[in-house]
Order: C-alpha cells, then sequence, then structure tokens
C-alpha cells in the first residue's frame, strides 16, 4: 500500500556540546510558518559516572535563547540546496542560555546517562503548529557536567 506524502522530512544533529551543572534547554525547535511533525530524538552523552536526570519533552509558553543554532537537512531523495523548497522552515537550537518557560509537558522520562534517552512517535509524530516552540529540558542542575549528542528526525507539512 502506497504512503501518502505528508511534506519534506527533515533531520537535526549536535555532537559533543557540552551539558553543564546548571538546568539546560538541550534542543529547541521553533516552527515559523509551517506545522511539523516531531517524530524522533535520540539523545546519547559520555558521561563517566551515572547521572539520573529528569527530561521533560514540552511545549514552551516562553521560547529559551541563545545558545548553538543547529541546521536541519532534508533527508528527501530530492532535497535541494540551501534556499530551495526543501531548506527548513524551522529553528533549532542547542544548549541555550536562558531557559525560556515550560508550558504543557507532552513526555517526562527519568534518564540514566550512560544509556541513550529516546522520544519515538514514528510514524505519526508530536505535531507543533506554527509560532510554537518545544523543547527537551534537563530542569534541575546535573551533578556533574557532560557532553552529549542529539539527532532529531521531523516532518514539515507543507
Amino acid at each position: 500500500m502506497p504512503m501518502i506524502d505528508t511534506g519534506v522530512p527533515f533531520t537535526v544533529t549536535f555532537n559533543n556540546i557540552q551539558i553543564t551543572t546548571a538546568a539546560t534547554v538541550i534542543a529547541q525547535v521553533t516552527t515559523v510558518t509551517c506545522p511539523i511533525l516531531l517524530q524522533r530524538i535520540v539523545l546519547t552523552s559520555n558521561a563517566t559516572a551515572s547521572q539520573t536526570q529528569y527530561l521533560e519533552l514540552a511545549y514552551m509558553s516562553a521560547a529559551a535563547s541563545g545558545g548553538t543554532s543547529l541546521t536541519p537537512y532534508s533527508t528527501s531523495a530530492g532535497a535541494g540546496t540551501a534556499g530551495s523548497t526543501n531548506t527548513a522552515l524551522s529553528t533549532w537550537l542547542g544548549v541555550t542560555t536562558t531557559l525560556g518557560t515550560v508550558g504543557k509537558v507532552y513526555d517526562g522520562q527519568w534518564w540514566n546517562n550512560f544509556a541513550p534517552y529516546e522520544f519515538n512517535e514514528k510514524p505519526s509524530g508530536l505535531l507543533i503548529p506554527p509560532s510554537t516552540s518545544v523543547a527537551l529540558t534537563c530542569l534541575a542542575a546535573p551533578a556533574a557536567s557532560f557532553y552529549s549528542s542529539l539527532t532529531a528526525e521531523f516532518v514539515e507539512l507543507r
């Protein structure tokens, strides 16, 4: 049975970004003009001592700011170059310096950083309407800093 094309698929990654001993927004997406379906997030760490963190994937009532700008890449077979119709219409930040305000929590999990954290809603996904921010947050300060890597997969509904 053929699948209905729902939009343009993208992936975004960051590698070896430090999570310090402060409350942190690990990654945030803000939609611009079109909704997206956030389908999957995988977060890993290089921690050498086991730590348990409570992570929340939440809609933000006030977006975080600062941090590292992340560039999504289209995973579509016909993906174009930057500036084409396959350029992401959402903005991504990694490890923000200003937390923002958590609104409705969609997924909350205890994460032991010796194992990957995974949010997986494939094939459907978490719907994020235009002009909305969703963030993966660690609101309690970690006991020790560590480096982390993240991969997120999403589809822009155009």
